[in-house]
């Protein structure tokens, strides 16, 4: 009763598709890499990239604002090239690799679309390649999500220690982080169920626990200046 089309020359080439978005995608990435490279070498240290190099000077587990993660990424970064883009080497790659991760996360239909809505978040090209906290807690909230993701589709216990220190570093990124953790714990209270999760909660304060014994061992000064000091300053 009803025809079937020919559909020989009809079906589109998916492969080919898929290749053709992942292509400009990596395309994109490569740009904004080389561009914030360029930033990173040419542009003078702002002050607050200077604050953080002083941290990296005096290696510590906490300092009066933020912890560690910081100091420790404009070490190494220095470590390798003594100036404005070492300063700012890992932070430049780590912004990168966050915009990775959360196409991963989003798995656009539309890469272009992905693409313009990345390029029209005004703070990613303001501070994409600056020395500050912000740049971490935007990497490992981004591998966050990703490995929650793989951890709920599939209970293991590689994806929980991985998770697990990823918390550890979000922590310890900026202390910001604590919201991403309540809020992921509120929309996915079986989370509780899971022997792993129980893991993941002890290896990450086992982690932690340095930058605690450093706020303990100075009354708590972090705590302190966020809730009351800073606004007086």
């Amino acid at each position: 009763q009803y025809s079937i089309p020919n559909t020989q020359y009809s079906i589109p080439n998916t492969q080919y598709l898929k290749k053709s978005k992942a292509n400009l995608f990596y395309a994109f990435l490569g740009i904004w890499l080389l561009v914030n490279l360029i930033q990173a070498f040419f542009l003078d240290i702002t002050h607050d990239e200077a604050y953080y190099f002083v941290f990296s000077e005096n290696m510590a587990w906490g300092y009066l604002d933020h912890p560690p993660v910081t100091a420790v990424m404009v070490k190494l970064g220095y470590s390798l090239f003594a100036n404005e883009l070492g300063v700012r080497l890992l932070f430049v790659l780590m912004t990168t690799a966050s915009i990775y991760f959360i196409r991963e996360l989003v798995e656009p239909k539309n890469d272009w679309a992905f693409i313009m809505l990345v390029c029209s978040v005004i703070p990613l090209h303001l501070a994409g390649f600056h020395a500050i906290p912000d740049i971490p807690l935007l990497f490992f909230s981004a591998t966050f999500l990703w490995l929650l993701r793989k951890y709920l589709h599939k209970d293991s216990w590689a994806t929980a220690t991985l998770l697990g220190i990823n918390v550890a570093l979000l922590l310890l990124s900026k202390y910001f982080g604590i919201l991403l953790l309540i809020f992921t714990l509120l929309a996915v209270p079986s989370l509780f169920k899971r022997k792993s999760f129980w893991w993941i909660t002890g290896l990450s304060i086992l982690l932690f626990l340095p930058h605690w014994i450093w706020q303990h061992q100075h009354n708590y000064i972090s705590l302190k200046f966020h809730l009351n000091e800073r606004n007086d300053q």
